[in-house]
């Protein structure tokens, strides 16, 4: 099977990052739950990770979160609408090369 080439596409909806930002010392982040759920009234929400999707699987699923989980590192050259991470823009743009129209730096 080939793997998608998705560089030099827009990808619409909100992309949120897990360790740090949903989930912030094994706890959940009531904030950045509540933005999600406002969020998916009108956008799709997806979360995605640079860690063990598997793992991060498990975590999500005892905690009831059902948005759609997938590896940041798929989207390496993409631009993504709405990004919520808990690193700075620029430390997320040069690690993950994603590039977003809106970015929410998680508290």
């Amino acid at each position: 099977a080939k793997v998608k080439d998705w560089r030099g596409k827009t990808f619409p909806g909100v992309f949120c990052d897990i360790e740090g930002t949903l989930f912030f010392d094994k706890k959940l982040n009531d904030n950045v739950l509540e933005k999600l759920k406002n969020f998916s009234e009108v956008k799709p929400v997806t979360l995605w990770t640079g860690g063990d999707l598997e793992e991060i699987k498990k975590k999500l699923v005892a905690n009831g979160i059902t948005y759609p989980l997938v590896s940041k590192y798929a989207f390496e050259g993409c631009e993504v609408e709405i990004v919520i991470d808990d690193l700075t823009k620029g430390d997320f743009e040069k690690r993950y090369k994603i590039c977003s129209r809106e970015y929410i730096q998680a508290k």
